[in-house]
C-alpha cells in the first residue's frame, strides 16, 4: 500500500485483477466504498480515485462469477477490448524492433541488419495474441543473436593458429 501513498495521480491500475488473492477483497471493499485504506501501518485517502481493473475475462458475467456479486456491484463499467488488427500488431513489432535497435552500437546494428528478423516479425506478427510476449520474443531473438555472435567470435579467438 506504500505505492498508493507515493502515487502521482488518483488513477490506480490493478492489472490482471482476476489473479488477486481473495484475502485482499476486504481491502477492495474499503477502498471502493469509503475511498480509504487504513491498517496498522498506513492510512491512504483516495476518495477521488479512479480504479481501473484489467482482466482476461470476456464478459461481465465471467467477472461477476469470479469476483462475486458484492465486488462486481462496485464496478462502474466494463469495457471489452477486441483483438488487435494485424496492422496494429505489425506496427507494434516495428516500433519495438526499432526501440531495441536504437540501444545497439554500430557493430551490433550491422549484425542485426544481416538478419531478416525485423521482416520476420512483420510477416509473422499475426502469431502473437499478447504484445508483451511478442516484445519479449523480439528481445530474446535480438540479444540471443548478438550473444551467439559474441560467443562465436570468442571461440574463433581461442582456436590455435
Amino acid at each position: 500500500m506504500r505505492d498508493l501513498l507515493g502515487r502521482e495521480s488518483n488513477v490506480v491500475l490493478l492489472d490482471e485483477s482476476e489473479k488477486v488473492s481473495y484475502s485482499l477483497y476486504n481491502v477492495f471493499y474499503q477502498l471502493f466504498d469509503e475511498g480509504l485504506f487504513i491498517d496498522t501501518n498506513y492510512e491512504v485517502d483516495i476518495r477521488d480515485g479512479i480504479f481501473i481493473l484489467t482482466s482476461n475475462f470476456a464478459t461481465g458475467a465471467e467477472i461477476k462469477q469470479s469476483f462475486g456479486a458484492a465486488i462486481y456491484s462496485h464496478i462502474g463499467s466494463c469495457i471489452v477490448f477486441d483483438d488487435l488488427s494485424l496492422e496494429a500488431k505489425q506496427t507494434m513489432a516495428e516500433r519495438h524492433v526499432s526501440e531495441v535497435y536504437q540501444c545497439l552500437d554500430d557493430e551490433e546494428k550491422e549484425s542485426i541488419d544481416s538478419t531478416d528478423l525485423a521482416a520476420w516479425f512483420q510477416d509473422d506478427a499475426e502469431r502473437y495474441d499478447s504484445m508483451r510476449i511478442m516484445k519479449t520474443k523480439i528481445d530474446r531473438v535480438v540479444f540471443g543473436h548478438l550473444t551467439d555472435r559474441l560467443l562465436s567470435d570468442l571461440e574463433t579467438e581461442d582456436e590455435p593458429a
